[in-house]
């Protein structure tokens, strides 16, 4: 797990500065602080960031080259099929020098071309030059694990595994906002497509590698999420079993490392999931790690954690930490990190978490993500799913296979959720996505500037809840990605995620919708996977938090003067983005017991980004 940077000036072909490529590449220590390397070669600059996962040596340093130092290599992640591929690229003649899985990406390149994408199962953003071709080839991973931006200039394209590294070029220093991006963050929480919160910064899409030669620059889709059928001559029990024994070998690749592997362990059924296996079918000692608020009932987590550790027979340990201390100091922090305001509350409680595994001599950590995103795991998939229940056809394939006595008691399960949360399900799917709310939220100019832009992507020949998915999966994970790789690296820490092995994710898109959410079971077909592996009481868990981190208490509370000093700033007023009026009335509101959490949140974490990185210009 590293952090790269590049430089190739082919509009122009002037020489690289060595000064500017160490330059954008030491604001990335935090990625890789084990060693740095750079290669220059006239109108071509690749530079590394090393945290050693795998062959410690210097074998392993990077830039990596080829045997003639024809092709060379700068690479981010993990090539977890590396040991597969390794015989069949040697009985083709190639010679390693290392057991690196970096190694790996240069000989299959010689080998395959950029056809090499199809041949790796792992998390990766890399760049080869390749002088024979005399080209540059920067490519993704399928699901967008692992990040990568890019800029153009008159002189040619600047990429970074991380935005604050392209900002050190001086083409790039003085940066402006895309208040497109903006109003798309505050609405959906996260950005949409390829765009930044900088204009002419963007991100390289999962899936996408680029290629440019001659002046020419093509962008190419490698890999897609197919949908779901309603429908499949396949059987559940086949289903259920395909899936068991892909996430144990998921699991198990994942596990390859010459440094100290841990879990995260939230006690939800995910993170429960890949420490059972771990512990129980693959006999890995684990070592589990959680965060706790013991002091706020409606946020501990900490009967269910105890639970799946004893259960696992794991060596646990417990942060509980009093993030209201250094709330303001660690927030701006972790958006110095991420680059642009977090997604959610959550991120403090994740950047806590990986601070702790490092301090326990933990360098690889094993999480649940994308499991809720690949198999419909939010109760907000039931929706969707009640729509296509309107084909008569379906609802009748749908009662066929279903259970009455479970089917039953998930509708209660999901009436209660309602009825019990009226006023947030209300400010959640009403006031909050109504067009009169956003018109109020913003101000007039915000709102004129925006006006006629679609970001309307759902596929109308999709069922609605393989629409859904397709949504999450695509737009809504990497989001979640993210701030999963800088909550992680920030603290020099690699974070792996099993459900995102590319061949789990296809398989879940054969799954039919009606058996995804059968009986109104949320993650139907993992939870029939554990059967066996898992205890009952966490198998069947419906009242998962996530990462909870009470940050709606905090702006009742221990943060009420900061927000409102923040909102009510020269500086939030004359940006010319929000509708302060309406900022305040939400601000009063939460004080008097409705709950705007993730739209305060929202707010303040945009104007800290702006505060960090276009008015310090950092």
């Amino acid at each position: 797990m590293c952090g790269i940077v590049g430089i190739y000036n082919y509009k122009n072909l002037a020489q690289v500065e060595e000064r500017i490529l160490l330059e954008m590449n030491n604001t990335m220590i935090h990625r890789g602080p084990d060693d740095a390397g750079i290669f220059i070669q006239d109108e071509i600059g690749l530079a590394h960031r090393r945290l050693s996962i795998i062959d410690l040596s210097t074998a392993g340093k990077q830039p990596l080259t080829n045997e003639n130092g024809t092709i060379w290599l700068t690479f981010n992640g993990e090539i977890y099929n590396y040991l597969e591929l390794i015989p069949e690229l040697q009985a083709k003649g190639h010679i390693f020098k290392s057991k690196t899985d970096s190694e790996i990406i240069i000989h299959a390149y010689e080998e395959w071309g950029t056809d090499c994408l199809q041949r790796f199962n792992g998390m990766f953003a890399f760049a080869i030059w390749d002088s024979n071709n005399n080209r540059l080839f920067i490519a993704r991973d399928r699901l967008g694990v692992k990040p990568i931006y890019y800029a153009f200039n008159d002189e040619g394209i600047v990429f970074a595994s991380e935005i604050k590294a392209i900002l050190k070029h001086p083409k790039h220093s003085s940066p402006d906002e895309d208040r497109e991006s903006i109003y798309n963050y505050i609405n959906e929480g996260y950005i949409i497509g390829n765009k930044t919160f900088f204009k002419d910064i963007y991100k390289l899409m999962p899936g996408h590698y680029l290629l440019i030669k001659n002046n020419e620059v093509q962008e190419i889709k490698y890999w897609d999420l197919s949908t779901a059928p309603l429908i499949s001559e396949i059987s559940e029990k086949e289903f259920v079993e395909q899936f068991r024994e892909l996430l144990i070998d998921a699991v198990k690749i994942r596990l390859r490392s010459d440094v100290s592997v841990g879990f995260h362990l939230s006690g939800g059924l995910d993170s429960s999931a890949i420490t059972a296996i771990a512990s129980k079918n693959l006999d890995f000692p684990a070592n589990t790690f959680s965060i706790r608020y013991s002091n706020l009932e409606n946020f501990d987590e900490g009967k269910f954690i105890k639970i799946a550790s004893e259960d696992s027979k794991t060596n646990h340990k417990e942060l509980m930490p009093n993030l209201e201390t250094n709330f303001v100091q660690d927030l701006e922090n972790i958006i110095y990190l991420m680059d642009e305001p977090a997604d959610g509350p959550a991120v403090l409680s994740k950047f806590e978490l990986n601070k702790f595994v490092k301090e326990n001599g933990i360098t690889v950590a094993l999480t649940g993500q994308g499991a809720d995103e690949i198999l419909g795991g939010y109760k907000r998939f039931v929706q969707p799913f009640l729509k296509d229940l309107k084909n008569p056809s379906i609802l009748a394939q749908f009662l066929k296979n279903s259970n009455p006595v479970q089917l039953l008691g998930n509708c209660a399960d999901h009436s209660s959720l309602v009825l019990n949360n009226l006023t947030d399900v209300f400010n959640k799917l009403f006031k909050y996505k109504s067009q009169d709310f956003k018109n109020s939220l913003f101000s007039n100019s915000m709102n004129n500037f925006i006006l006629n832009k679609n970001t309307e992507i759902f596929n109308e020949s999709m069922s609605n809840l393989s629409s859904a998915l397709y949504y999450e999966t695509s737009f809504y994970l990497p989001s979640l990605l993210h701030s999963e790789d800088r909550t992680s690296m920030g603290n020099s820490l690699e974070t792996r995620t099993p459900f995102l092995d590319y061949r789990l994710v296809e398989l879940t898109t054969k799954i039919p919708s009606l058996l995804k959410l059968k009986n109104f079971s949320t993650k139907y077909v993992l939870r029939e996977s554990m059967n066996g592996i898992l205890p009952e009481a966490i198998k069947n868990r419906k009242d998962k938090l996530g990462f909870p981190t009470p940050a709606s208490v905090w702006f009742r509370t221990s943060q009420k003067d900061y927000l409102r000093d923040v909102i009510e700033s020269k500086e939030f007023k004359d940006r010319g983005i929000f509708n302060d009026d309406y900022v305040r009335d939400i601000f009063n509101s939460h004080q008097q017991g409705y709950d705007h959490t993730f739209k305060l949140w929202f707010i303040l974490n945009t104007e800290i980004w702006f505060r960090k990185f276009i008015d310090e210009k950092i």
